[in-house]
């Protein structure tokens, strides 16, 4: 809710990378972790925004010279707003394979997107990539992606998906949360800490 988990691991993360080599740029850093390796999702608004916000605020402080400061990432695709209980139906089997590749591309654009204009044009690409197809009535899929506009944060998708979202292929290395976890069933399951 307050994006404690996100900067904990953003955190983490900088330090492992600076024991390693020290003289890497913090600012650097931390906005390569920033777009490549932290995700988040909650179902609340506001706690979306207060995770971008404090992602900006950890990333603005490591910038040396406050005159050159460039612009801040988007994070738009890196923290969504969705209810993560709930996951998306299977493919459908007409579905572009290619499509994957040209959301992955947008999402690298729009990360470091500067001006309203590039915003705006990388929005439209985006939403005609995702546009319904012609079997959207009776698809339970493409009903459940209408729900997804990873630019309005107030409005929460009703499924998660790793690889729809934010283009992450296969599941997450690291996975941290608040409970409650649904089982297959719908049965509360709490998972074991690592030993």
């Amino acid at each position: 809710g307050s994006g404690a988990f996100p900067l904990g691991l953003l955190q983490l993360l900088s330090k492992l990378h600076l024991r390693l080599d020290p003289r890497l740029d913090q600012y650097k850093l931390k906005l390569s972790i920033l777009q490549n390796n932290i995700f988040g999702a909650d179902i609340e608004p506001m706690a979306v925004e207060i995770s971008r916000l404090r992602s900006w605020l950890s990333l603005i402080v490591e910038e040396k010279d406050r005159k050159t400061v460039e612009p801040l990432p988007n994070l738009d695709f890196n923290f969504v707003c969705a209810n993560s209980l709930m996951s998306l139906e299977s493919a459908h089997l007409l579905s572009d394979p290619s499509l994957q590749d040209s959301l992955r591309q947008l999402r690298l654009e729009y990360f470091t997107a500067n001006t309203q204009k590039s915003k705006q044009k990388i929005q439209e690409k985006y939403f005609k990539l995702t546009s319904p197809d012609l079997f959207d009535d009776y698809d339970e899929r493409a009903k459940q992606l209408k729900t997804f506009n990873p630019f309005d944060s107030h409005q929460v998708a009703g499924f998660f998906d790793p690889e729809e979202m934010f283009g992450v292929d296969g599941g997450f290395d690291i996975v941290v949360g608040n409970p409650p976890y649904l089982g297959e069933k719908g049965h509360t399951k709490v998972f074991e800490p690592i030993k």
